[in-house]
């Protein structure tokens, strides 16, 4: 180990790694007539019509690390890999108009799956597990509903893994108190811990947003008000640094979907209930500066805004047309003038695409840097290799 001391008043410091990654090979778009599934296999991706009915908002999925589907799950329960319904997870209290369910590997047991959701606006965590060697290994629901905590939490939520560690943190956002995690471990899920104090934002905020986090930086969209909040995060510590807040009257007070560019070195959001002028909008880290556009819609649907934002394989964005007929792509995030195009699928979605442990999906052409926030004069570790991969830590 070596240890080595910071100078200046604050600091983020990066450092490249070598990752090992996970596949990543589908999306899936949420729809109440009929589930989108985008597949990567091929490039450009091909999309896929489930024919399974869905719901409005919140939807996720599970690959193992060769691409293959174990699972996905929606508001109405938890779909096998052939898209059969999961009968341990009828009467789960997630909600159609929740915008955020995550999903995440019981650390220590193998086979074991988390589901992490809320019961929509400002309300009560849940999980809930799929274990996978219930029926014939196409898995089943057990712990069904089980309370996490009850302090009204957002229904933006995000899963980050800890390097070198099989453990994660459980972000979300606690209203009207601050950004909160919860440590996922072999112990279980544990009590919450407020890691940057933060006030209910002006409007209407009512806990609707995508909260999502690639490359040690985070950022959550604020529905109902015109607030978007971004920062540097530490996965190793829990913390964060370089806090920023966006309020313009652009925004049309509906931030809604979330996401960064490969590099990180920029972030895209999103506005739902909102056309005909600019509703995606790109921050540019380097500049301090957002920009706006309006992408194209494609003709078919009545389409009342944007919802969330994914970022594919591929190195590219993927957002979600409310009430339309097209996948909307940006080809190139990370340079200063989005292109965008569109993807048309055969059904009419909602605002939710399924979302991923991004931290461990990393594309084999793109070099990752991570940041690291730590004080003046504190020392750091260098935490030994892990396959392949180096983290500085402040203790």
């Amino acid at each position: 180990l070596f240890l080595y001391t910071l100078i200046g008043l604050f600091t983020c410091l990066g450092l490249s790694n070598s990752v090992q990654a996970q596949l990543q090979r589908n999306l899936f778009f949420n729809s109440n007539s009929n589930v989108v599934r985008l597949d990567f296999a091929t490039d450009p991706p091909i999309p896929y019509a489930t024919g399974v009915a869905g719901s409005y908002e919140g939807i996720a999925h599970y690959e193992d690390g060769s691409g293959n589907l174990l699972f996905w799950f929606n508001s109405n329960g938890v779909y096998d890999q052939n898209g059969t319904f999961m009968s341990g997870s009828f009467g789960i209290f997630a909600n159609s108009s929740s915008a955020e369910i995550n999903i995440c590997p019981v650390p220590g047991s193998p086979n074991r799956y988390y589901i992490l959701y809320n019961a929509e606006t400002c309300s009560d965590l849940y999980y809930s597990i799929v274990d996978m060697t219930l029926n014939g290994g196409l898995g089943n629901v057990v712990s069904l509903n089980t309370l996490i905590n009850s302090s009204n939490f957002s229904e933006g939520m995000e899963v980050v893994q800890i390097p070198g560690t099989n453990n994660y943190w459980f972000l979300t956002y606690q209203c009207g108190v601050g950004f909160t995690k919860f440590l996922i471990s072999p112990s279980g899920i544990g009590p919450a811990q407020v890691f940057h104090p933060y006030p209910m934002p002006p409007g209407g905020y009512d806990g609707r947003c995508e909260f999502d986090y690639h490359r040690g930086r985070i950022g959550i969209g604020f529905a109902w008000s015109s607030q978007v909040f971004l920062a540097d995060f530490d996965p190793v510590e829990g913390e964060v640094c370089n806090p920023v807040t966006l309020s313009s009257p652009a925004f049309s007070n509906n931030p809604f979907g979330v996401d960064f560019s490969p590099t990180a070195n920029k972030m895209y959001f999103s506005l739902w209930y909102t056309t005909g002028v600019p509703n995606v909008f790109q921050y540019d880290f380097a500049s301090g500066t957002y920009t706006g556009y309006q992408p194209p819609l494609g003709g078919s649907g009545w389409i009342s805004g944007l919802g969330q934002i994914e970022l594919g394989r591929d190195g590219k964005l993927y957002i979600i047309e409310d009430g339309g007929s097209n996948i909307i792509v940006i080809n190139n995030p990370d340079d200063d003038v989005p292109v965008f195009s569109l993807i048309p699928i055969p059904s009419t979605t909602g605002l939710g695409i399924s979302d991923h442990i991004q931290s461990e999906v990393f594309d084999a052409g793109i070099d990752y840097t991570d940041t690291l926030c730590a004080a003046v004069s504190s020392p750091l570790v260098l935490l030994p290799d892990v396959d392949g991969e180096y983290w500085w830590a402040t203790s």
